[in-house]
């Protein structure tokens, strides 16, 4: 799989944009040569979302979703999160460490506007 993990930031900003062509998930993912990949995390994240309240923006993010591929974390997995926020000293969210290892487990990229946090976690490769 030519997959790049894709975090919610990139997400709600292509699902927001009326200019979707300049958005990063437009860019990276339009001509088919990468497929976006997501963790279960980003699932939960938009389904938490206000907007997600209603039936179009639903619509909308199942219609996304069917584009994209989904990783499935495991046992394993789950504890590397926990001693990967041991590591940070709880300065990146359980959310995003559980993205960070999902990418560094399936080999991704992960692409984010979110460098910031991402940048704290160790052997995680970002595309933006």
């Amino acid at each position: 799989m030519n997959g790049i993990l894709v975090d919610t930031s990139v997400i709600i900003d292509f699902l927001r944009r009326k200019d979707k062509e300049k958005s990063y998930f437009y860019k990276i993912f339009e001509d088919g040569i990468y497929v976006p990949v997501l963790s279960l995390v980003v699932v939960s994240e938009l389904w938490a979302g206000k907007s997600m309240a209603s039936k179009v923006s639903r619509k909308k993010v199942e219609k996304l979703l069917e584009r994209c591929e989904i990783v499935f974390p495991t046992v394993d997995s789950a504890k590397r999160v926990g001693e990967l926020l041991r590591s940070v000293n709880y300065e990146v969210s359980f959310q995003d460490v559980s993205i960070a290892v999902d990418a560094i487990e399936n080999d991704l990229e992960l692409l984010t506007m979110n460098k910031k946090d991402f940048e704290k976690v160790d052997g995680l490769r970002l595309k933006i």
